[in-house]
């Protein structure tokens, strides 16, 4: 009886989740960034707080990939799960993959976009395309590192030090992208036990033109960079789900897009 109670409590979660959908949840990736050649490695998408497992749910995605040493992208077919140690009863997509070449690999994850407008909940109307992506560097073996950690993404975070080289206590340098371009930005990093949105811990920031950010790992364990952009350019979304705002297939206006990319860096 317990067990139904929260499985049913987390689908209720769902539910009010895909109708919020531009509350301030993040979407990031984890997966071992060690690895050796031929190793089949579990990767995971989440969407929610880190802290608050019970707020995560699992929303619709557009793709889970792998960018492959020669820069080749391999679609990879993904799973639900329900339960995970230290996070206890939540949701979230995972997939098993095979890293069959030495190298640096780009584990990326797309959530599949949707309007959000605060007029739903009794604020002021001003309709949203929100957009979300999510990275992590994978290390496989001990062939030379390309240095290729794009992952083809609109808003991108770039940066010149292979993130599992970093240590605690070490800066991380990078810079800020859209459709390859520097772009003045917010930004925030973040050690995956603090909230992102009220720790005080949380280190935030605005970009100048040059897109270029720093930020200090203080801690061992995983940290989450994320970069914000706003374009205030209006248009109409095609909605690919049904939530009590909209069905499959309306035109739903927007007054501007915002994107959020994060990075996961899991520091030693």
């Amino acid at each position: 009886m317990v067990i139904r109670m929260k499985r049913y409590l987390v689908i209720a979660m769902m539910m009010v989740a895909l109708v919020t959908t531009a509350s301030a949840h993040s979407l990031w990736v984890e997966t071992k960034d060690m690895t050796e050649v031929g190793d089949e490695q579990r990767v995971y998408s989440f969407f929610g707080h880190a802290p608050s497992s019970t707020g995560m749910y699992a929303p619709l995605m557009e793709g889970t990939y792998l960018v492959v040493p020669d820069g080749e992208k391999l679609d990879l077919v993904t799973e639900t799960g329900d339960w995970l140690p230290g996070y206890g009863w939540m949701e979230y997509t995972f997939a098993d993959a095979v890293l069959y070449w030495p190298g640096d690999y780009v584990l990326a994850s797309q959530r599949a976009p949707g309007v959000f407008d605060m007029a739903w909940h009794g604020g002021e109307s001003d309709p949203q395309l929100y957009c979300d992506v999510a990275k992590a560097i994978i290390r496989c073996g001990n062939g030379e590192a390309t240095h290729n950690w794009n992952a083809g993404f609109p808003l991108e975070i770039t940066f010149d030090q292979a993130p599992y080289e970093i240590e605690a206590g070490d800066n991380f340098t990078g810079v800020i992208t859209y459709d390859g371009e520097p772009v003045s930005t917010d930004y925030s990093a973040w050690y995956w036990t603090w909230n992102a949105h009220s720790s005080p811990d949380v280190q935030r920031g605005t970009t100048g033109e040059d897109g270029a950010f720093t930020v200090s790992l203080d801690n061992g364990g995983l940290w989450i960079i994320e970069a914000q952009y706003g374009i205030d350019t209006p248009g109409n979304w095609t909605a690919t789900y049904d939530t009590g705002h909209f069905a499959v297939g309306d035109v739903i206006p927007y007054n501007g897009m915002h994107c959020r990319s994060t990075l996961s860096v899991w520091v030693g």
